[in-house]
């Protein structure tokens, strides 16, 4: 009984703290278009990061990373995830307005 009780409070815990970063990612601006990117594609980017991405661990800010770190992660991580080459692409393009600038950033 208590282990099932450890594990309810284990689960509510972890759902709170998932829930918890999501609002803390930022959410990208009409500023943060490019040439090469439109806001509605930032915007989906994001969405498929939080669902694809938080679904098995739990979200890091993009400003952990630089944008070269980004990529690796992303190319290990595709397969895994059953992420196409257009939503890694996405991703990339969202994570890359957040990103770290550089190592020593």
């Amino acid at each position: 009984m208590l282990f099932k009780y450890c594990f309810v409070l284990l689960f509510l815990v972890s759902m709170f703290y998932f829930v918890g970063c999501s609002p803390a990612l930022y959410k990208p601006a009409h500023s943060d278009e490019t040439n090469d990117v439109t806001y509605s594609q930032l915007l989906e980017g994001r969405n498929i990061y939080v669902h694809k991405c938080g679904s098995c661990h739990s979200l890091r800010l993009p400003d952990k990373h630089t944008e070269q770190e980004w990529g690796y992660y992303l190319n290990k991580m595709q397969s895994r995830a059953k992420i196409s080459d257009e939503e890694k692409k996405l991703i990339k393009d969202f994570l890359k307005i957040g990103a770290k600038k550089s190592d020593r950033s």
